[in-house]
């Protein structure tokens, strides 16, 4: 099966072995995945902050699973520098004033 544009140019990846699934419910996690990679942003669960320093869902508090760190990447403002390939988080942002920024 044709892969497309996408998984060509790495945004998306298939499930196990290689399968797509086009008209599947897109997932937040995997959303949020979509999202980081064309923003060039490369969370990894072993560079976040300590957890007592981030904001922290009790539906995404398995780190082992593999959007963990893409849904920390999404809730956590923060300052991080890249080292080989991959965020090394290095400070916890204020938190956006997120009611004043409703349109």
């Amino acid at each position: 099966a044709e892969q497309g544009v996408a998984a060509e140019i790495g945004l998306i990846e298939g499930y196990g072995g290689n399968v797509f699934r086009p008209d599947a419910t897109i997932t937040p996690a995997e959303a949020c995945t979509i999202i980081h990679r064309t923003l060039g942003r490369a969370p990894d669960a072993d560079h976040l902050l300590p957890v007592a320093q981030m904001n922290t869902w009790p539906d995404n508090s398995d780190t082992g699973v593999w959007y963990y760190a893409q849904i920390q990447e999404a809730t956590n403002s923060h300052a991080y520098r890249m080292s080989n390939g991959a965020e090394q988080w290095t400070r916890r942002l204020p938190e956006p004033d997120w009611d004043a920024l409703q349109l």
